[in-house]
């Protein structure tokens, strides 16, 4: 089986509302389960110390009564290494890591220090920030389930490896011009989040360039 490096995590909820997300995946861990599974949180949400599971019910976190399994473990990006994180959730019983990249950046490929990578039994993957705010919001009451469809080819996994290593301007007209350029190249790109990525890059470098003109004009 050829190794997964990218594809795209389907959500539905039990009502029948779907939608899906791109991915990247680790360097690590065992094979995916392709099968549907549940999705719970963490608290703490990073996944670094003593972490326990915990349940949704309108965004009030409490402790689970009855995990379904397989599931899958969102822990958010920071406080810790990627393998810190990936011993923790399979501690707790998860069948995958979903990495939440709250930092906003482009998607890249997560890995774990060379001693760690036998031991991880369980693959990860991260997904942008604004896909893991979404999945959180539909998972508040845990009636969310995920299935993973890899890509059936490297252009989604080299597009956001070009996206993370891309040199982008100091000066914000320029940046803006480049951003606006790379939607035009990207926009033929099987994702569901490449463009809206560069178009959430777009508005905040117009939004700084204005809050700068405020504060020259003070």
């Amino acid at each position: 089986m050829l190794e997964i490096k990218s594809g795209y995590v389907k959500l539905k909820l039990n009502n029948g509302q779907s939608k899906s997300f791109d991915f990247v995946s680790s360097n690590f861990g065992g094979k995916f389960n392709l099968n549907s599974m549940h999705v719970y949180s963490v608290d703490p949400s990073t996944g670094c110390q003593s972490t326990s599971i915990v349940c949704s019910h309108d965004h009030d976190l409490h402790a689970c009564d009855n995990l379904i399994k397989p599931y899958a473990l969102i822990i958010d990006r920071g406080g810790c290494q990627f393998d810190v994180k990936a011993l923790k959730a399979f501690e707790l019983g998860a069948s995958m890591l979903i990495i939440h990249d709250k930092t906003g950046s482009a998607l890249q490929r997560i890995g774990a220090h060379d001693a760690s990578i036998g031991r991880i039994p369980i693959p990860a993957i991260i997904i942008t920030s604004f896909a893991g705010d979404e999945l959180k919001q539909m998972n508040k009451n845990n009636d969310l389930t995920l299935s993973i469809v890899p890509s059936t080819d490297n252009i989604l996994y080299k597009t956001w490896t070009d996206l993370a290593f891309y040199s982008f301007s100091d000066v914000l007209d320029e940046m803006i011009l480049q951003l606006e350029s790379l939607i035009e190249k990207y926009v033929d790109v099987q994702s569901f989040d490449i463009v809206p990525w560069i178009r959430k890059k777009i508005d905040d470098a117009k939004l700084l360039k204005f809050k700068n003109i405020e504060t020259d004009e003070l």
